[in-house]
């Protein structure tokens, strides 16, 4: 249901601001261009926060991204969305964390460190 409610947003974006909206689930296959993607061709980042959102590496990737080079952000808050713990998004948490141990972050630049700082971020705005 998230993912038809986040293709929804998507639809509704473009045609209210008449302006190009990237869905990441349309470009899973290949973290380093949808790394580079949120890098360099995203004015801000939209976040959906659902009850998934945080434990997914590729979105823990995307954030921390965002936050590294100073994209404006705006998260939006699903009924789902339950605010993790303020211990489970510490660095030494967050291999426990995240829903994925397959996706190897590290090869990216993006440290376990670096992720828990633009949660923060993130949560706090």
């Amino acid at each position: 249901a998230a993912a038809a409610q986040a293709r929804h947003l998507q639809l509704l974006f473009m045609k209210r601001s008449g302006r190009h909206c990237f869905l990441d689930s349309d470009h899973l296959t290949n973290l380093q261009e949808l790394f580079e993607i949120v890098r360099t061709r995203c004015g801000r980042l939209i976040v959906y926060l659902t009850a998934e959102t945080l434990r997914r590496p590729w979105c823990a990737g995307e954030i921390t991204i965002a936050w590294k080079v100073h994209k404006r952000v705006i998260a939006v808050r699903h009924p789902s969305m339950i605010m993790p713990q303020r211990r489970d998004i510490e660095a030494s948490e967050l291999n426990m964390y995240l829903s994925s141990a397959e996706f190897k972050l590290i090869e990216y630049g993006i440290t376990n460190d670096l992720i828990a700082i633009a949660y923060r971020w993130l949560l706090d705005e």
